[in-house]
């Protein structure tokens, strides 16, 4: 199955190429450089980094490997300067929900 992700502007669109089976996949926008302070416990007063931070899931519906090619398109909500993020797209088997394509593009 081939898999391409293309941006254009605020757009990232996806297309998903034919394979037999029943298909499912979701979006994800990830974020790195996030930060935060631990009040309690044993790293009480370390600040610990967070990268790969999801700050959108967002599933597509299911579709048959035998429909043809599928074309699933994003909106991307707005971006944060202090946060490099990524937008992934993910294609997993229906039936189990295991990934078995994912694509990533740096915006």
């Amino acid at each position: 199955m081939a898999l391409t992700l293309v941006r254009d502007g605020d757009r990232v669109v996806a297309r998903v190429g034919t394979a037999p089976g029943r298909w499912t996949g979701y979006w994800a926008v990830l974020e790195d450089g996030h930060r935060s302070r631990v009040g309690a416990g044993e790293n009480r007063g370390e600040t610990l980094a967070h990268d790969h931070v999801v700050r959108l899931y967002q599933p597509v519906g299911e579709w048959s490997g035998g429909q043809g090619p599928q074309t699933f398109a994003l909106e991307l909500p707005p971006a944060d300067a202090a946060h490099p993020r990524r937008i992934a797209f993910v294609v997993a088997g229906a039936a189990d929900l295991r990934p078995v394509q994912a694509l990533s593009l740096a915006c």
